[in-house]
Parts: structure tokens; C-alpha cells; sequence
């Protein structure tokens, strides 16, 4: 095992709190994307952690070769 995550274009924000993950192929080119639920655990995230409990969640499209771009904001 080794981290690739900054390599493939998936190396996490770290104002967000991944905790569900699934693969699709959102974009329909046949290449395999990821969807990322966020959220917090803890409803007093922003007194303890300083971070939200609503958390937006990401979509990264894969861009061939294992590597994917964070297309987030344009999906909405």
C-alpha cells in the first residue's frame, strides 16, 4: 500500500469530512468517476473543530490513467 492520493488529483480539502464514497461514471465517457459525501459527526463541529457540519459534496472526474480532477463546483 502507498498514498497516491496526491498523485491521482484525489488529495482531500481539509476544511471537509469524508465519510462516504462511491464510483460512477457521472459523465458518461466511460471512465470511472468518484462522488464524496461530507458532513461532520459532531453538531458543535464549528465550537470544537472550527470546521462546519454541512459540508458540501464532491464530484471528481477521472481524466484518464487513474487521475482525476476536482469538478465540484460545476456539477452542482
Amino acid at each position: 500500500f502507498w498514498e497516491a492520493a496526491a498523485e491521482t488529483g484525489l488529495a482531500g480539502r481539509k476544511d471537509r469530512l469524508g465519510f462516504g464514497a462511491t464510483m460512477l461514471d457521472a459523465n458518461l465517457d466511460g471512465r470511472p468517476d468518484l462522488a464524496v459525501a461530507n458532513g461532520h459527526l459532531h453538531r458543535d463541529a464549528e465550537v470544537i473543530y472550527r470546521a462546519p457540519y454541512a459540508q458540501r459534496a464532491q464530484l471528481f472526474v477521472g481524466v484518464g490513467r487513474g487521475s482525476y480532477r476536482d469538478a465540484s463546483d460545476r456539477a452542482g
